[in-house]
């Protein structure tokens, strides 16, 4: 491969970020391959004994959004990859639109 290379790092959003990079890439003909991906791990016990002392985490692993079982969030690790190619610009003839955003008030 050659090309562009670069890391996005946007927190929780870095495969989107990813993606829409590579996407807007194909669609303006600048590359006729982009390969995206964006992975979370979480390796770093402190943030997890914070969240846990903190009660924000589910006790029972299992998160009850918008239900009165709620007692927490559970944490994961997860891996997006994207392989776009010229053919992408072809399957997404219709105008779309792609967008990012950041809420300017948390740290991430």
């Amino acid at each position: 491969m050659q090309g562009p290379s670069f890391s996005v790092d946007t927190a929780c959003s870095s495969a989107i970020v990813a993606f829409v990079q590579g996407a807007n890439a194909i669609m303006t003909g600048t590359s006729n391959l982009a390969l995206c991906c964006g992975a979370n791990l979480l390796v770093d016990t402190y943030v997890f004994n914070s969240f846990w002392h903190g009660q924000m985490l589910s006790k029972d692993n299992h998160c009850f959004t918008f239900d009165a079982r709620a007692n927490g969030y559970a944490r994961s690790e997860a891996c997006g990859v994207f392989l776009l190619t010229k053919f992408t610009k072809d399957a997404l003839a219709e105008p779309i639109s792609f967008g990012i955003n950041q809420d300017g008030a948390s740290n991430g």
